[in-house]
């Protein structure tokens, strides 16, 4: 319940004069790469560290800056009013008594009653140090729903931290270091998959060419050996090194580490009855290496602690606490972030159920059919792990079940499921019970062309090297031959089938035990492209894990070959015949080109822009003609060598002209000729030309 209040704050402040983020907020909104959820923790994260100062929730609350109660609207004695106002804290933990949760029950009457009564009788500063574990430095909690990318979000908030620190470099909000770890609990696969940050694209949430200039400035190491090796007399930790080679570590700017607090950070640290021992006096060489890396990483100026999956951490949250609280007392940490993904409970992760547990429901529970999970228990998920007006995206619709749970409970929902049968069911159920929703079309962003045939064949066009080969099924998209492997076939999804375009557990197993063992036996590597993937750590540790095959599979993105794609400039139009005379309308055009140029254009003006001289961007009309300079009609041929029979110019003013007639006329969307045009030739202001039949 903390959090209405700070987002209560929080929402004031976005909204008054005194936010300077908001053209960042618009931008990443405009950009519509990141999700409502980690846009909104973005804000809350800004929040925090610009009006907040970064400083810690404990003296942030007993100062009262997050109060927004009016008490003169209150019944209060008139002496426990003028303590509230005369105690910033007292007045805080009053707020935060009176707040109501989604059920619109109190947190506490019984505490709004004692304050009112007597409120001397509560000692607040006490009470707000215990409630944010008694810590003195800046420790913030965000609970995201599952699946809303974590990973991604962590990304965000260093490049925007450094991104600001590089514009104040003496600004303490802003950290300059970080460091991200996986606590106790976790299998060892977390950290690989925290490498994903390296793969994110900064221009989702920054202008160019901030994006790229903040992006060359990180370093990433991953500390993950627990091992010195063999031949090595110098390096007695390895992971010691790695952050000893970005020396001076006063002046280091930009270093992400990846680690997993179990196996690097919390080694040779014992924990008995709440006391710490990490043998800081030892002989033992393994305890002075684990020391050497803490003491180094408590040396790095303004550090932020990332800990991914908070939740897990509370088997060792001790550990950790006195790790971080020693490297605080260096003065040299920044904050520390946690991130979690389900609720922050006080128990282990076992204690904690979790989606994939649910099972089908019990006899005695009226269901549609077999595999139908109880509502009771869904209610249960959706309410433990989402707010109201949060998104609930189901993945497997079925029933309908999740869906209708989800309207009840005031969530908002996507139906991802792409069965015929699963869609009408989950629809003929939210109808039933009174639902009303819209469906909306959602394109994943590869579509080259209207015409998804057209489609395919520009990306099979991309593809270097690939062929079509008859030997194979249509399963494979054709092969590549290659010296040393010979033929290697391709899989590419399906721009129009729906299921293809995510690879995932189910695709794959399709691939190894029904696509491949129909290949000849002499194929040594087949490649799979993808458009979107689950988890690209977890579809290779499936593949590794199955034996049934000797083929190497190799997965590709096919976003990566798309990414340098100009897609051919569009034009909508008409043609007329008035009195013998001829005349083609230009209804709609659009340039990829031109676009990309402009929107390049835009984010760098932005960027230099200022409250004194703000920019306007450049923006495009919905037909887009104002990208248009040249038009010509040929009357003579089909195909072949151009014959420009009419022409129209337009110059920087708007004034055409025609058939190399200068006038004083702005374009009104028209070419004419007085005999019928065959050919149309539009070239676009950055001197692409591209003709039609007409």
């Amino acid at each position: 319940m903390f959090y209405k209040m700070i987002e209560n704050k929080c929402t004031q402040w976005y909204e008054s004069e005194r936010c300077t983020v908001k053209s960042i907020i618009e931008y990443i909104e405009k950009a519509g790469q990141m999700r409502d959820a980690q846009i909104e923790a973005i804000k809350v994260y800004l929040f925090l560290k610009i009006a907040c100062e970064c400083k810690p929730l404990t003296q942030l609350f007993r100062q009262g800056f997050f109060n927004s109660i009016d008490l003169n609207e209150i019944e209060l004695s008139k002496s426990t009013r003028e303590y509230l106002f005369q105690n910033p804290a007292a007045a805080a933990l009053f707020e935060y008594a009176c707040l109501t949760n989604d059920k619109d029950e109190q947190v506490s009457e019984k505490l709004e009653k004692q304050i009112k009564k007597e409120p001397t009788g509560i000692d607040y500063n006490e009470f707000f140090r215990n409630a944010f574990y008694g810590v003195s430095y800046t420790d913030y909690l965000f609970s995201l729903p599952m699946g809303a990318g974590k990973t991604y979000l962590m990304a965000a908030f260093i490049y925007l931290d450094l991104y600001f620190a590089y514009n104040e470099p003496t600004n303490p909000a802003f950290a300059h270091n970080f460091i991200i770890f996986a606590p106790s609990g976790l299998k060892s696969s977390v950290v690989p998959s925290l490498k994903t940050i390296q793969n994110f694209n900064p221009s989702w949430i920054l202008p160019e060419p901030a994006a790229t200039d903040i992006k060359r400035m990180i370093s990433f190491e991953v500390l993950d050996q627990s091992k010195t090796a063999k031949k090595s007399n110098k390096i007695k930790n390895p992971n010691v090194q790695k952050i000893a080679n970005h020396q001076p570590l006063s002046e280091l700017f930009g270093l992400v580490a990846v680690t997993n607090a179990e196996k690097v950070i919390l080694d040779r640290i014992q924990e008995k009855q709440g006391q710490i021992n990490m043998f800081e006096e030892s002989e033992d060489d393994k305890d002075r290496q684990a020391n050497e890396l803490r003491n180094l990483i408590g040396k790095l100026p303004s550090l932020s602690i990332f800990i991914d999956e908070v939740h897990h951490a509370v088997s060792d949250e001790i550990k950790l606490r006195a790790v971080v609280t020693r490297w605080a007392q260096n003065h040299t940490v920044n904050s520390v972030i946690g991130f979690s993904g389900t609720p922050y409970l006080d128990k282990t992760i076992d204690d904690v159920w979790r989606m994939s547990m649910l099972q089908p429901a019990d006899k005695e529970e009226p269901v549609g059919y077999a595999t139908q999970k109880p509502e009771a228990l869904i209610e249960r998920a959706i309410q433990a792990s989402s707010d109201i007006n949060l998104i609930v995206a189901d993945f497997f619709g079925g029933s309908g079940t999740t869906a209708v749970c989800a309207n009840k409970l005031g969530r908002k929902f996507i139906h991802c499921d792409i069965g015929l049968n699963s869609i009408q069911t989950t629809r003929d159920r939210l109808v039933a019970d009174g639902a009303e929703f819209d469906v909306l079309e959602i394109k994943d962003g590869v579509q080259l062309y209207r015409n998804p045939v057209q489609t395919m064949d520009k990306i099979k066009s991309l593809i270097p090297g690939l062929k079509n080969e008859d030997s194979l099924d249509s399963f494979w998209e054709g092969a590549i031959s290659d010296s040393k492997l010979g033929t290697i076939p391709v899989y590419v999804p399906n721009l129009m089938d729906s299921a293809s375009k995510l690879l995932d557990k189910v695709t794959m197993n399709r691939i190894i035990h029904q696509a491949i063992p129909e290949l000849d036996n002499d194929i040594k590597k087949v490649i799979v492209y993808y458009i979107d993937i689950t988890d690209e750590v977890e579809i290779m540790n499936f593949i590794k894990e199955d034996d049934s095959t000797t083929v190497e599979i190799e997965l590709r993105d096919l976003k990566s070959i798309l990414d340098d794609v100009v897609i051919g400039d569009y034009a909508e139009f008409h043609a007329e015949e008035i009195a013998g005379r001829y005349a083609v309308a230009i209804d709609k055009f659009m340039s990829d080109r031109v676009l990309s140029k402009i929107a390049e254009f835009n984010q760098k003006a932005f960027l230099n822009s200022s409250a004194k001289k703000p920019y306007k961007q450049i923006e495009i009309s919905e037909e887009g003609l104002e990208l248009i300079e040249f038009l010509s009609l040929d009357c003579t041929a089909t195909g072949g060598e151009w014959h420009s029979d009419s022409e129209i110019q337009i110059d920087k003013n708007g004034y055409v002209i025609v058939d190399g007639n200068k006038t004083k006329e702005f374009w009104d969307g028209y070419i004419r000729s007085t005999k019928k045009p065959l050919r149309l030739k539009i070239r676009n202001i950055c001197g692409d030309e591209t003709v039609w039949e007409v």
